[in-house]
């Protein structure tokens, strides 16, 4: 499951990306931040594990669909995303993080 981290006074989004060796493009998908950077002291990020893909989601397709691209549990692409589990089923509209070599390939949720 991800990892959280709580934003310190004056740090940028790229600096905790150097800091915890995850892409920058990675932390925006995660925690749908768009195109931006900015972070507020206090804010707390999902970091996603190494080895992910940023997957541009058709907006139309629900974490469902795109986990069974993948054949990957749902319930867990949601978690490394940030979105509850009541939604995995309604189109996501944003990027998503894939986490493909994640031991979710067990399949283990419906």
């Amino acid at each position: 499951m991800p990892t959280q981290y709580t934003v310190e006074s004056g740090e940028t989004l790229s600096d905790i990306a150097v800091k915890l060796d995850v892409p920058v493009e990675a932390l925006r998908a995660v925690n749908d931040l768009g195109n931006s950077d900015l972070v507020e002291p206090g804010q707390v990020l999902i970091v996603p594990p190494s080895g992910i893909l940023v997957q541009e989601a058709d907006p139309a397709l629900t974490i469902r669909e795109l986990a069974r691209l993948y054949d990957l549990a749902p319930f867990t692409v949601a978690a490394y995303n940030g979105i509850v589990r009541d939604l995995v089923d309604v189109p996501l509209g944003r990027n998503v993080v894939i986490v493909p070599d994640d031991s979710s390939r067990l399949r283990t949720e419906p």
